[in-house]
């Protein structure tokens, strides 16, 4: 009964009941009492004649042994009459039109024919509700253009499901934005539970990222007999992949063409002449920020906009804004960054950048926006391997901060403070 799959029990025949469940129909209620006919008694002695004094009388009590009878409006106890301080008792089921029942119990006590005194009787007037609701999810998500079934199940106190019930599903938008989305187009849909006390209806996340609030409501006549909520979740996925030298716009344009079918014979036609006088600056690396965004099963999502910012100042970038291509990929450029000085005393350059989703996704964007750096620092080693058991490569050449390192290098061990305690100086790694 434990066990699911995809948030639905592997055994429908053994539903889980939640701790805090009412008294249910169909349950198996154990039932108790306490009954007794105590009486007072005095033992006294005749001696019949005057010249022997009777001796004190003894007090005492006596305690009748009686027996009990339950009976009931409504259910059965098992077994049929129970004739003890104790029973187990079986609610019916409730009335159609009601969502909770008082079923009366009644207990009877009698004493027996020494000294005994009128029966004792009492009753007792729980309250049965005809079922429990469960099995509602909390969460689902999944991607835009999916069509998942949101599950409510009721179940009476014997484990089996209650048919024939009406349970109501209605949506509503909580943030972002979405099209097409409901129970077919509608925004609330009856479903009628089956022989197993499952309503399942269909539910459309329609076009767009989004977070949408269902409310589960199991109603008879105009009453609620319990009321869920479903968090249904498009969610978007953003990252900050590259802040660092590039080759140049149009390169990137014809890298996103080339993956597009393109030929390359016809790209490359498009190329400035590396002859002309203007070619070294045409062809100048360009430092540029690249950030995409993935739906929720990491697939990319293209035509979309990703919003660019800088956080340093002076610092100008262009365009603020990128409409996600191929690979779910926006880009923008840094306009005229500084150039970095010469030798171990010129200044660092430290720029920084935002990446964030459009304003109406922001709720639904995990996160809404990342932060990356850019530094013309040269690095001269970096760690490598699983935390605790780090290499140190120690680079031949230095190299640029956040971008790819390749080259040759020694490998070596960090001691204390970063002194290296140990060089393989005879092995180069490349």
């Amino acid at each position: 009964a434990l066990l699911y799959r995809r948030g639905r029990p592997l055994w429908k025949e053994w539903p889980v009941l939640p701790q805090d469940a009412p008294l249910l129909a169909r349950d198996i209620v154990p039932l108790a009492t306490a009954g007794e006919d105590s009486d007072l008694k005095n033992h006294a002695c005749e001696t019949g004649t005057e010249a022997c004094k009777p001796p004190d009388e003894l007090p005492g009590i006596m305690a009748d042994l009686g027996t009990y009878e339950w009976s009931a409006e409504k259910g059965r106890f098992l077994p049929p009459r129970p004739r003890h301080d104790y029973a187990l008792w079986e609610p019916a089921d409730v009335a159609k039109d009601k969502c909770r029942e008082e079923q009366e119990v009644r207990i009877r006590f009698d004493a027996n024919d020494i000294a005994g005194d009128p029966p004792a009787r009492n009753k007792s007037k729980p309250v049965v509700r005809p079922a429990v609701l469960i099995e509602v999810p909390d969460t689902l998500r999944a991607p835009p253009d999916t069509t998942l079934k949101i599950p409510a199940r009721l179940v009476r106190g014997d484990h089996t499901g209650l048919a024939g019930e009406k349970i109501l599903f209605r949506v509503k938008l909580l943030a972002g934005e979405a099209e097409g989305y409901g129970f077919g187009g509608a925004r609330q849909k009856v479903e009628t539970t089956d022989g197993d006390g499952y309503a399942r209806p269909e539910f459309d996340f329609g076009e767009g990222f989004a977070r949408f609030q269902v409310d589960v409501r199991w109603f008879r006549g105009n009453d609620t007999c319990a009321a869920e909520q479903v968090i249904l979740e498009s969610p978007l996925f953003l990252q900050f992949l590259r802040f660092n030298n590039a080759p140049p716009t149009f390169a990137w344009d014809a890298a996103l063409q080339f993956f597009q079918g393109e030929p390359f014979q016809n790209l490359a036609a498009q190329f400035p002449d590396t002859k002309s006088p203007q070619a070294e600056e045409e062809y100048e690396a360009e430092l540029h920020a690249v950030a995409g965004l993935l739906d929720y099963e990491r697939d990319f999502v293209n035509e979309d906009s990703i919003l660019f910012r800088s956080l340093t100042p002076d610092i100008q970038i262009e365009p603020e804004a990128d409409e996600t291509q191929l690979f779910g990929l926006g880009r923008t450029v840094v306009l005229d960054p500084p150039e970095p000085g010469e030798g171990s005393e010129a200044p660092v350059i430290d720029i920084r950048l935002e990446a964030a989703c459009r304003d109406p996704l922001r709720p639904v964007c995990r996160p809404p926006a990342l932060e990356r750096a850019y530094q013309s620092a040269q690095l001269d080693r970096f760690l490598i391997g699983p935390e605790g058991k780090e290499f140190l490569i120690l680079l031949d050449e230095p190299a640029p901060s956040g971008e790819a390192i390749s080259g040759t290098g020694k490998i070596g061990l960090q001691g204390m403070e970063g002194q290296v305690i140990f060089l393989l100086q005879n092995v180069t790694l490349q």
